[in-house]
């Protein structure tokens, strides 16, 4: 009950937080105590540019008290995993997935749905991201369906989710001339050598990876925009209809028509409420830092409650902790 008062007591103050936010004081009325881990993706993406600048956030405020370690993975599928078996303590993951997770579909369904996952905080919006290399066919997205295209590698949620995106617009992975699993910066990487003609990506934005393919490479964004493509998308329930603003990236003019999921934090009803509120409370009281650190940040409302911002139509509650908060 005291720790909720207190989380209570924080969020109320969040705007004012926000705004005197002290670069290098601890956040004072918070104590806990103990190690935890998130869990995010590859070294090289926004999941564990996030998890570091939050855990290193944490560690400061609560030095010797309560200690964060951002820990790396494949990405979505394998964190939640992880998560149901108990190896991590909490995962940033994209909210497709985290539906798969919990209804026991897609690439859970031989081992069935994970239990008692929890909702902690709704981080960002990310998109599917195109990214095509200056001599790969103009137009939209079914126009690349036989170059050289990266997808991502088994067990991340780019990877689930960029091939439920190419079965929707009729792009078998078959079509394609070469199929490569590699992680994001090392997929720019030959994207930028002429070795890959196409780089697939979920992504919030601005992204460093994006932004160096087109500034190194000449790389241009493509929109999806097939008709038939679009419906199933929209049938799946699970992405909506966005696009990637005009000034995004240096010399992009105009607005690339695409589909979103959300980056989330996520946990199990058995973590300790101690350890779910210095996450919180860290998110909303060093969001300026925190951005600046990670700057697909940049758009988190630290004046907005978890329960403000977790959808009503979420596959899982948020914690315990949270939903007691008013």
């Amino acid at each position: 009950m005291r720790a909720v008062i207190v989380l209570a007591a924080l969020l109320l103050a969040t705007p004012l937080l926000a705004q005197q936010e002290a670069e290098d004081g601890p956040v004072a009325g918070l104590q806990t105590g103990g190690f935890f881990t998130l869990a995010s993706g590859d070294v090289g993406g926004n999941y564990f540019s996030v998890a570091r600048a939050l855990c290193r956030a944490v560690n400061r405020d609560q030095p010797g008290v309560l200690r964060c370690s951002p820990e790396a993975t494949p990405g979505s599928v394998y964190s939640l995993t992880s998560l149901g078996r108990g190896d991590v303590d909490f995962a940033i993951v994209q909210s497709d997935w985290l539906a798969a997770a919990a209804d026991g579909t897609g690439p859970f369904a031989q081992t069935g749905p994970i239990a008692d996952l929890r909702g902690v905080a709704v981080l960002y919006s990310e998109t599917v991201t195109i990214l095509a290399a200056p001599g790969a066919p103009a137009g939209g997205l079914v126009n690349l369906a036989a170059e050289r295209i990266d997808i991502g590698p088994p067990g991340s949620g780019r990877r689930a989710t960029v091939e439920r995106i190419l079965d929707a617009a009729g792009m078998p992975l078959t079509g394609f001339a070469v199929v490569t699993e590699l992680p994001v910066p090392s997929a720019i990487d030959e994207l930028c050598a002429g070795r890959v003609d196409v780089v697939a990506l979920v992504s919030g934005h601005p992204d460093p990876n994006v932004n160096r393919a087109i500034a190194d490479c000449g790389a241009r964004l493509v929109p999806i925009l097939s008709p038939p493509a679009r419906q199933r998308i929209e049938a799946t329930g699970l992405y909506r209809a966005t696009a990637i603003a005009a000034d995004a990236y240096p010399g992009q003019t105009a607005t690339v028509p695409t589909y979103a999921v959300s980056a989330v934090i996520v946990t199990r009803a058995d973590a300790e409420a101690s350890k779910v509120l210095a996450l919180i409370v860290t998110l909303a009281t060093r969001a300026v830092s925190l951005a600046r650190s990670a700057a697909v940040l940049s758009g988190f409302d630290p004046a907005r409650t978890p329960a403000e911002s977790w959808p009503e139509d979420a596959p899982i509650p948020l914690h315990s902790a949270l939903a007691a908060a008013p």
